[in-house]
């Protein structure tokens, strides 16, 4: 079954740890067929740089440009995500599937 894992990003998010969740994802047993990473607001170079490290046409990037929340962001980011399942986890989170 395919499936669509949904992120908030927030410029505070640390970029190591954000590199981490992202590599959890790609190392599960169950990979998604989309990721989609709901910028929400400006965010700082080194987290913008992690994020087009993985620009792929599985990971599609949506931006809203002013920081509206998490649940802004998550209803936003639904309008994207192309499978009726979707797995959501936040940004610093590792293993969300297995």
């Amino acid at each position: 079954m395919q499936f669509s894992v949904l992120i908030p990003v927030y410029n505070r998010v640390d970029p190591n740890l954000f590199k981490i969740a992202l590599n959890s994802i790609n190392e599960n047993t169950a990979k998604p067929a989309q990721v989609v990473l709901v910028v929400d607001g400006p965010i700082n170079t080194d987290l913008e740089n992690a994020i087009n490290g993985f620009a792929t046409e599985v990971y599609e990037i949506v931006r809203l440009p002013d920081n509206r929340g998490i649940v802004e962001a998550l209803n936003y980011g639904l309008k994207f995500c192309r499978y009726e399942l979707v797995a959501r986890c936040d940004s610093d989170d590792r293993n969300i599937l297995d």
